[in-house]
């Protein structure tokens, strides 16, 4: 038994790819995917044809790598990486610790701190004092 396993290929990321999708086919109880899934996996990690692997690894990474770039030049035609999403998205984590509300006489947005109580509120614009619980 110990000579069969001498000069397999062993575990590649290709074979840990479909060997964890198969595991996850079969959390969601889809046995018929998972099965055939960890079976290739396997016979993909026991295999005596070194060659053969070492080329479907090849052209699996260059799949990889043409669907990076082409997520990569999505994102930056689409301007996700642009100031304007990057603020928006700090807008959103603002949300956790802070509320945004208006000035009641002039409609100025304002940023306040959250769960701090009853607090009085100084526009920064029209100078405006008024209370709020936060």
């Amino acid at each position: 038994m110990r000579n069969y396993f001498d000069g397999t290929y062993g575990l590649d990321r290709f074979s840990r790819v479909v060997l964890i999708t198969g595991l996850l086919f079969l959390l969601t109880r889809s046995y018929i995917p998972a099965a055939i899934l960890i079976t290739y996996g396997v016979w993909r990690a026991l295999s005596h044809n070194i060659e053969a692997r070492r080329r479907e690894e090849i052209v699996y990474e260059q799949i990889l790598e043409k669907l990076s770039y082409k997520i990569n030049s999505f994102v930056n035609k689409k301007g996700l990486n642009n100031w304007r999403f990057k603020k928006k998205i700090k807008e959103l984590k603002d949300r956790r610790y802070y509320v945004i509300i208006s000035c009641p006489k002039c409609s100025q947005k304002l940023r306040l701190p959250k769960k701090k109580g009853n607090i009085i509120v100084t526009c920064k614009r029209c100078f405006n004092e008024f209370k709020l619980k936060t």
